[in-house]
């Protein structure tokens, strides 16, 4: 059984966004606890995983003890630069999605001519048979 929110997460193809909120959640209850590079380390990971977990910084720094708000905030902004770091350097490549994507669909759009020449070839519907098909390419 999910809650309305999770199974609207859930449903929409975002279940990603379960996992901020309760990130989120852990992050301001260990600074409520005290335990502030735990709530940093949180905080960085909800930011890491999603970029709208920034809305719980302020809650997240005003539950936390005001002496050691600091090392909270720093532990906060290694993990989340130890995360993000490598996609925000190279934006438009990630750490190399962009080209291991586009690797992908070159490859299926290959596989996928293949498959459509062999089917034409093997069904006749370009009215050429599969001896004489090497031929009218050739030319």
């Amino acid at each position: 059984m999910l809650a309305p929110p999770a199974f609207l997460c859930v449903t929409t193809g975002h279940p990603e966004d379960i996992l901020g909120a309760v990130l989120c959640v852990a992050a301001v209850l260990l600074a409520q606890r005290g335990s502030v590079q735990a709530a940093g380390f949180m905080l960085g990971l909800a930011l890491i995983n999603k970029s709208w977990a920034i809305i719980a910084a302020p809650l997240v720094f005003a539950v936390m003890p005001a002496d050691r708000r600091l090392r909270g905030f720093g532990t906060a902004v290694v993990v989340t630069a130890a995360g993000d770091g490598p996609r925000t350097r190279h934006p438009h490549d990630g750490l190399g999605w962009k080209r291991y994507r586009d690797r992908q669909l070159n490859r299926a759009r290959q596989l996928n001519r293949g498959a459509s020449s062999r089917a034409h070839s093997c069904c006749g519907s370009s009215g050429a048979t599969p001896g004489s098909r090497a031929k009218a390419t050739s030319s």
